[in-house]
């Protein structure tokens, strides 16, 4: 059920409001009711018309890539990398600090649902759990 009320909220998000949510200026040059399918922080996932978060590093260039092969409709990155690998690409964001504007955005996604929120910790058991 949570999951489902996660989808519909996602599917109604517009480029405006994750930026707004994730505390990133608006960029120039996008349409402010740009829709925004699904929002990401992995390339792998990525489907057309969604946002993407690089937040690992070290392969940046690869992620932003495949992201933006995969029809994604906004990449954002840390702007060193923007402007060494993507100067002139336009669908690619530079942003301070991504992993933290991710944080943001799954904060927002868990202040909108009364559910608890439970941590398994551990090295065992956990993958297997079902």
């Amino acid at each position: 059920m949570i999951t489902n009320n996660i989808a519909k909220a996602v599917s109604r998000l517009t480029l405006e409001e994750l930026c707004q949510i994730t505390e990133i200026n608006f960029p120039t040059g996008f349409q402010r009711k740009l829709h925004i399918t699904h929002v990401f922080s992995h390339y792998e996932q990525c489907t057309k018309g969604s946002a993407v978060f690089i937040t690992y590093y070290g392969s940046e260039y690869k992620s932003g890539t495949e992201a933006l092969n995969r029809g994604a409709a906004v990449v954002f990155m840390r702007r060193e990398y923007k402007e060494k690998y993507f100067p002139k690409n336009e669908k690619v964001v530079g942003v301070d600090n991504p992993q933290a504007c991710t944080t943001r955005y799954l904060r927002h996604l868990r202040e909108m649902f009364s559910g608890k929120v439970v941590a398994v910790t551990g090295s065992i058991g956990k993958t297997t759990t079902v």
